[in-house]
């Protein structure tokens, strides 16, 4: 069951100190860990954005897992678009994975709902873990967002890539 939205006498509208923001990425963490844990990319992409978003580094690799209810309860004096935010980057979290856990798709939802947060993307990412990923994939290639074209400006690049999460170098 969702956690109600704040009043406006009750909602938290300063940026999160490090303790929330702690909490925060706990919850990424706890949302969108596979059985195996968070990947590499995972990791990076948490610390990166807590740091980005916050200016509080959090370490990644002993955080303690939170439940979906202990983690909307937590968030219980943000508003609708701070929740959101945080939604859409479970999502994205869940998303960098390949292929996605059926399970990952199902805590993120499970936190989606906590947080009374309703999002296309969750199932957008749910149809990609119940095996649509493959079916997007050839999508992007047969509309040639993969090929060697003269996109190249457009998407401010230097070169293309030619397969997904394919490294790129070093490009100012």
């Amino acid at each position: 069951m969702a956690v109600p939205l704040p009043t406006d006498a009750e909602m938290l509208l300063v940026p999160p100190d490090a303790a929330e923001a702690e909490f925060v990425v706990r919850g990424f963490a706890s949302a969108t860990s596979g059985p195996a844990g968070l990947t590499e990319i995972q990791r990076l992409l948490y610390e990166s954005l807590s740091w980005a978003l916050t200016n509080h580094r959090v370490d990644t690799t002993a955080l303690e897992p939170v439940t979906a209810a202990e983690f909307a309860q937590g968030l219980a004096r943000r508003n609708m678009a701070f929740r959101t935010r945080v939604l859409q980057i479970m999502v994205l979290g869940e998303l960098v994975l390949n292929p996605i856990p059926p399970q990952v798709s199902e805590n993120v939802a499970a936190f989606a709902d906590e947080l009374g947060v309703a999002d296309d993307l969750v199932g957008v990412a749910r149809s990609f873990a119940a095996g649509c990923a493959g079916m997007a994939a050839l999508d992007f290639e047969r509309n040639g967002y993969l090929a060697e074209t003269a996109h190249t400006g457009s998407v401010h690049a230097s070169h293309l890539l030619q397969q997904p999460w394919e490294a790129t170098p070093h490009d100012p």
